[in-house]
């Protein structure tokens, strides 16, 4: 549940088949430590009165705010494992495999910020919403990802009856002095919003650029986003044509705040390519519920509150619609 996501990190490394049998050992060599090691009866004991450190921020722009409560301490977590991602995206070639899976990462990062824990455990299709992606796409681009060599996500316990996989957002030790050290990132993680759809990845990663440093020249994007010149002149192309971004006088780009993602998305008939992927997996679910009911005794995991789909008691896309409150929110 990320209570304690220092001891579940080190279990992760466990297979999923042989973790249980892990901790029920160390469980037992700890209550016998215990027994032979009570400790002190009387008298002060520094180390049960002492509060644990609070948690450093590990970076330059923040060192003046540091959150004691596990839900700071996560968030403090997720935005060095961003800066981590930013520092791994040159592994991720400019092809279509490649922003996809920088995408299924961020969707990652979007979710854990939103629940404030580096532990993920939606499922495919959840992320599917989120990165308008087919579910057995983001399926395979997620295998890929737990499979590499200091990877940044890490497969903790695989899905079972309504659940889905649980991830966890690993900080790779190849980078993780480097991502310790870089300032955090301000503002918030996407993943692919909708007008993004129809624009394209390249258009998401170069808006989302500008977000965060505006007034860039189109080298400067291409240095951060790690694209071609190509795609990053097609995506400024596009974007300054439905006046989403503009340049100035000094040929530096910045986003133009007034222009609605929203609207745009409305116009483009992305909603109602949405509304058809949400309604055919809501029927895949109810399918697959009617499968577990008749083919499975555990019924209480039907009823798990950390269900793979959550977005069907949604009334609506907030004033500010992303993707994610569609695949992320979590039903009351």
């Amino acid at each position: 549940q990320g209570t304690w996501p220092g001891l579940a990190s080190f279990y992760a490394r466990y297979a999923s088949q042989h973790r249980r049998k892990s901790l029920h050992r160390d469980w037992l060599e700890a209550v016998t430590y215990v027994k032979k090691n009570p400790g002190p009866k009387a008298g002060k004991n520094n180390a049960r009165i002492s509060p644990t450190s609070e948690p450093t921020t590990h970076a330059q722009g923040n060192q003046a705010n540091s959150p004691s409560t596990s839900t700071g301490a996560e968030h403090q977590y997720i935005r060095t494992w961003r800066n981590a991602l930013r520092l791994k995206e040159h592994a991720y070639l400019d092809s279509r495999t490649g922003l996809a899976r920088r995408m299924v990462l961020r969707s990652l990062g979007e979710a854990a910020h939103m629940t404030a824990s580096r532990f993920v455990e939606f499922g495919v299709r959840s992320i599917a919403i989120a990165t308008g992606l087919d579910h057995t796409t983001v399926g395979s681009h997620l295998r890929a990802l737990r499979d590499e060599n200091d990877g940044l996500v890490t497969l903790v316990e695989e899905g079972r009856g309504t659940k889905g996989d649980l991830y966890m957002l690993t900080v790779p030790e190849d980078v993780k002095a480097a991502a310790e050290d870089l300032t955090w990132q301000k503002g918030k993680i996407h993943a692919m919003r909708p007008i993004f759809r129809e624009l394209g990845l390249p258009a998401a990663f170069v808006y989302e650029a500008l977000e965060h440093s505006p007034g860039l020249s189109t080298t400067d994007i291409i240095t951060l986003t790690r694209l071609s010149r190509t795609a990053v002149s097609e995506a400024l192309e596009v974007m300054a044509a439905w006046n989403m971004i503009a340049r100035d006088n000094k040929r530096s780009w910045s986003v133009v705040p007034t222009t609605s993602l929203k609207d745009l998305a409305e116009y483009f008939g992305v909603m109602e390519a949405v509304a058809a992927q949400l309604h055919r997996y809501r029927i895949e679910r109810i399918l697959w519920k009617e499968w577990l009911s008749k083919n499975v005794n555990t019924v209480a995991e039907l009823l798990s509150p950390g269900e793979d789909y959550p977005w069907e008691d949604f009334e609506g896309p907030p004033d500010e619609w992303a993707l994610a409150d569609l695949a992320f929110a979590r039903s009351g």
